[in-house]
């Protein structure tokens, strides 16, 4: 069973928001490269890139790291520690926005998610899927009921991210899926 993050919200957030969830996700995944954890790059290479208007990486597709990463879900098997790209843009393109696009379809099943965009990642439970959940946890801390955020991970899974993120972030309470 591969970990599935999903997340329901605009297709656009506002400029001074997304700036918010970047400058905190650099600053959670900083320690998490310092704690181990190897992220690259959309396509598994390279850095990760976060800026004003893209967050994106992945895990190393080459990774070195031997050790394994306390907080995993599962050990880096000290080869390939990728899978799908998280991929979070400020704004979303037309085709991403027709792609994506909730509508009343799923008001009947879940109104939480309906008329809404959707944006997923799958991690096959890498290592970096602890970093997918922590910018998840930042986005759903500065945008509250505007966005849903769920995974198929268990409510412990969550707690441990979300008490990392807040212990990183100094945050007082609030803002959790």
């Amino acid at each position: 069973m591969s970990s599935a993050n999903y997340l329901y919200g605009p297709a656009v957030f506002s400029k001074r928001t997304f700036r918010q969830i970047a400058r905190d996700t650099k600053v959670v995944l900083k320690v998490l490269e310092k704690m181990g954890l190897e992220l690259a790059g959309p396509d598994g290479t390279g850095k990760p890139v976060i800026s004003d208007e893209i967050i994106a990486f992945n895990g190393c597709r080459k990774c070195t790291n031997a050790r394994p990463v306390a907080f995993a879900e599962s050990e880096c098997n000290g080869k390939n520690c990728s899978a799908e790209a998280f991929v979070l843009k400020r704004v979303l393109s037309g085709r991403e926005k027709e792609l994506s696009y909730t509508g009343r379809v799923f008001y009947r099943e879940n109104p939480r998610v309906a008329h809404k965009y959707f944006r997923s990642c799958r991690t096959e439970y890498r290592p970096y899927d602890f970093a997918v959940k922590s910018v998840l946890v930042i986005v759903k801390h500065y945008m509250g009921d505007k966005v849903v955020v769920s995974s198929n991970a268990d409510m412990k899974t969550w707690e441990r991210v979300i008490l990392f993120v807040h212990l990183v972030l100094n945050w007082n309470g609030g803002g959790t899926p």
